[in-house]
């Protein structure tokens, strides 16, 4: 995904517990165990719930795609860090597989690689782990043998970068196809590793070259010979590539144990990609940088595996005033003539999808501006996404609709093995599937039904007006007035792009007002979020994420984190500092009193309270909570704040002028509040938590206590936001960090 949104994903991660770890190849042993994943306990009081997604349809970076190459319909794809998906072939849409990972293991919620193994269509294997950083934990290669129903987790002992550059570059994940037991991993940062144990266990191949890559990609791609497979024996002959300029290709004829570069190989670009037709040809896609940003130059090459020679079949050259790179490159599995390539970084005239059917001889160019391509030929094909009109561009002149962003950062292809005339193909934004690759015009539908992976920063549900507000990195937010379908007027583009938080007057509900991380650093709306003003000039710029409305919405306070909070009183049109707070104090209105708010310090643990407007505020209450994660004002009870905390769950009543921790909780991540329970007055508190140390989605029943709401394998990644319907009694909404908003009802 773009830059700023592998910033929030970098917030909100919290770094996974390093696994004791397995084994390889070729050199030196250096054992350790594998590790299988251990989950908590089923909970004592678990009641029914049916989740699925607040629909939007994409909103992420696809990475990866595969096909089986004898199962029709068996694909699967990747994201970087939103888990990995299952197609259904029947349904046409997309499944998630990985929604059992949860907070304890969120670095694995990127996945980096993914292989079949070419002998049973059930088996799938993900190399999972979103960062290479020294905060970051290991990565962990996760198995399943039916088809990603359940799995198996087996510790990796060294680091992967899902989320990082050149993330969609590859693919370093392979199954032998002669012995599937046999599985090839290569890493970043630690060279190319070995498994003959299903990836259970693990050794380094300490034959192959040392490999420094400053930009952090490694070893990027492994692919099998297919004419030198031998059913139940080691495939002898393989390559690898590895990121750099040079020597970047390499292959060995005896299963590892030397190795030596192709000859003759291309020189000044780095591999993105690399693919071994059934006549044994390698094909490789360049580019100067790893991508996905910056790429002035690239190519494609042919490596003629009969006579040994290197065929450049670059579809367009760059030239200096014509910059970017190519980013991927795939060959039908059945058909060595039938290649598919795309550019990356082809800002303004726009990426092309190229078409071969002679090998790379001649190309078909696929384009979305004709009129800008005066170096190409581009066939006029056409693109729809009318089940996602946000991806379209905002309305121009007469209210004509914009061209679907539909070739932004194209990272992955695939053809159908079945049919090389179906295709299919990820961006930055989702995916997109033609049935008619050949036609004079063909025709790509949006195909990402079932696939969200939005990361999320807020959501709240209104009173009235829409059921459901959100706001979102990278393409603003949505206003949900169904929650089936994606929105029809398309995401907030008024303070767009990532923006970090939201608030609703809650005695006025039609007022609400949303802050970005970037100019004009946020928006306001008086009809319930269907138009927007930007705001005012902001003097200091505010670096943190929330933004606070009075109850009737005459007030509004943007939280500044290390540069204090600032008021306006004027529909923010001007901004002013709030006396007698320290920096970073965050801001809550009352929802019941306008002239109330709250603001928590947390650094001195002090709770200060306003009684005109936030126009200054005193300490109320000392010694609060260490390490409060988040606040929420109650909305049916005047000045009641709760607390989420590491070490519980609390609430402060300005009434007792008491602080009151809740039994049963050992920690809390959210909190947030619901339509009451027929019969009761009191709004329904869900939280995301562990209560009795099992961690989960609660309500709480005043009969029974904490009631669970979701299974060991519904925990949907990593948790950003959470609110509660005040309309539908039990629902609730999980914003996360790469799965889009999940919400739940009772079943």
């Amino acid at each position: 995904m773009i830059k700023q949104r592998a910033t929030i994903a970098r917030r909100h991660l919290l770094a996974a517990t390093a696994l004791v770890m397995p084994t390889m190849f070729g050199g030196a042993a250096n054992e350790v165990c594998a590790a299988e994943s251990k989950r908590p306990a089923a909970a004592t009081k678990r009641i029914a719930y049916r989740w699925q997604n607040v629909c939007i349809h994409g909103g992420g970076f696809v990475t990866g795609l595969v096909m089986h190459p004898d199962a029709q319909g068996v694909w699967y794809l990747r994201t970087d860090v939103g888990g990995a998906y299952r197609w259904l072939p029947d349904a046409q849409r997309w499944q998630a597989i990985t929604d059992w990972l949860g907070p304890a293991n969120g670095n694995l919620s990127g996945i980096a690689a993914m292989a079949l193994d070419p002998t049973d269509a059930k088996k799938v294997y993900l190399a999972a782990g979103m960062y290479d950083r020294r905060w970051s934990g290991y990565g962990s290669l996760l198995v399943s043998g039916d088809s990603g129903t359940s799995w198996q987790m087996h510790a990796l002992p060294f680091k992967l970068g899902a989320n990082e550059l050149g993330r969609f570059n590859g693919s370093r994940l392979a199954v032998d196809p002669g012995d599937p037991a046999c599985v090839l991993l290569g890493s970043p940062l630690n060279g190319l590793w070995f498994s003959e144990s299903y990836g259970r266990t693990w050794r380094r191949v300490e034959s192959f070259p040392e490999v420094r890559d400053p930009q952090r990609v490694g070893v990027l791609g492994v692919a099998f010979d297919p004419l030198s497979v031998n059913p139940g024996r080691r495939t002898q002959r393989l390559y690898v590539a590895v990121g750099r300029t040079f020597n970047n290709l390499w292959f060995t004829k005896n299963a590892g144990k030397s190795w030596e570069p192709v000859a003759g190989q291309p020189t000044g670009l780095r591999p993105t990609r690399l693919c071994i037709s059934s006549a044994g040809d390698l094909l490789v896609s360049y580019a100067d940088t790893c991508g996905p940003q910056n790429m002035r130059r690239g190519a494609i090459y042919r490596h003629e595996r009969a006579t040994g020679v290197w065929r450049n079949i670059t579809p367009l050259q760059p030239e200096a005033n014509d910059e970017f790179g190519y980013s991927t490159v795939a060959v039908h599995p059945r058909d060595a003539n039938i290649v598919m390539a795309a550019t990356m970084c082809r800002w303004w005239r726009g990426d092309l999808i190229c078409r071969s059917t002679d090998g790379g001889g001649t190309w078909r160019m696929m384009g979305q501006y004709p009129g800008r391509n005066d170096r190409a030929h581009i066939v006029p094909a056409l693109w729809r996404a009318e089940t996602a009109p946000w991806l379209y561009a905002p309305a121009q002149g007469r209210g004509r609709r914009g061209e679907a962003m539909a070739t932004n950062w194209i990272g992955d292809m695939a053809m159908d093995p079945f049919d090389s005339e179906r295709v299919i193909y990820g961006t930055g934004w989702g995916v997109w599937k033609t049935e008619d690759a050949a036609a004079l015009r063909p025709t790509f539908n949006l195909c990402s039904n079932g696939l969200e992976e939005t990361v999320v920063t807020d959501l709240i549900s209104p009173r009235r007006g829409a059921v459901l507000l959100s706001t979102l990195g990278d393409i603003g937010g949505f206003r949900h007035e169904t929650l089936d379908e994606s929105p029809a007027a398309g995401n907030f583009h008024t303070a767009g792009g990532t923006n970090l938080g939201l608030d609703v007057a809650w005695q006025r509900p039609e007022i609400v007002a949303r802050v970005s991380a970037s100019p004009p650093g946020g928006a306001i709306s008086h009809d319930g979020g269907r138009s927007w003003r930007a705001f005012g000039a902001i003097g200091m710029r505010p670096v943190g994420n929330h933004i606070a409305l009075a109850a009737d919405g005459r007030t509004i306070v943007l939280s500044a984190a290390g540069s204090g909070a600032l008021r306006s009183l004027d529909d923010a049109q001007s901004w002013h500092p709030i006396p007698g707070l320290p920096a970073g104090a965050i801001v809550y209105g009352d929802r019941i009193n306008p002239r109330t708010f709250y603001a928590l310090d947390k650094a001195s643990r002090v709770l200060y309270r306003s009684e005109n407007a936030a126009g200054g505020f005193q300490p109320i209450a000392w010694n609060m909570p260490a390490d409060i994660v988040r606040a929420t004002v109650a909305p049916d009870e005047e000045g009641a704040i709760w607390l989420a905390a590491a070490n519980g769950l609390y609430v402060y009543r300005q009434s007792a002028k008491a602080l009151k921790r809740m039994a049963g909780v050992n920690r809390a991540w959210h909190v947030a509040f619901g339509r009451a329970a027929w019969g009761q007055r009191s709004a329904t508190l869900f939280i995301v938590g562990e209560v009795h140390a099992q961690y989960g989605f609660y309500r709480l029943d005043r009969a029974r206590g904490w009631l669970r709401l979701n299974s060991d394998s519904q925990q949907f990644l990593y948790v950003n936001a959470l609110a509660g319907d005040p309309r539908f009694f039990g629902r609730v909404y999980i914003g996360t960090s790469g799965r889009g908003i999940i919400y739940g009802d009772p079943a």
